[in-house]
Order: structure tokens, then C-alpha cells, then sequence
């Protein structure tokens, strides 16, 4: 999704090993990165799943304003 330029928005975990690297991906592509504060783990859980997420990509934000909800955070 971030290669094809179909993400909206990315969320990355503060310990993402590869943060950098998709953090470049997404500013080349200007797709908007959010910065989880916490660890894999607790995004997660946050999203509702029993395993470590390091990262992921919005596909579609519904009715969901992710400008808004950025600057919010």
C-alpha cells in the first residue's frame, strides 16, 4: 500500500525496526506517518489483535478525517 501510493495514512510504532526507512517512504510519496508512542505490542492491542503490529497502513479512513485526527493528537 505505501509503494502503490494507496495508503492514506501510516502508524508506526515507536520500536519499528525499519522505522526510518518507511518513515522516507511515506514523505517521498506524501502520505501522512503518524508516531505511535508506544511499543509494537501495545499497538496491538490498541487495534484489537494478541500480537506485536509495527506498522500499518489506512486504506480507507471511512468517515474518519485524518487530517483533523492528526492534528489532535
Amino acid at each position: 500500500a505505501l509503494m502503490e501510493r494507496k495508503a492514506k495514512m501510516i502508524v508506526i510504532a515507536n520500536n519499528c525496526p525499519e522505522k526510518e526507512e518507511v518513515e522516507r517512504i511515506a514523505a517521498d510519496n506524501n502520505i501522512p506517518v503518524y508516531r505511535f508512542q508506544r511499543k509494537g505490542v501495545d499497538l496491538g492491542a490498541t487495534c484489537g489483535k494478541p500480537f506485536s503490529i509495527s506498522v500499518f497502513a489506512v486504506i480507507d479512513e471511512g468517515k474518519v478525517d485524518l487530517q483533523k485526527l492528526l492534528k489532535e493528537s
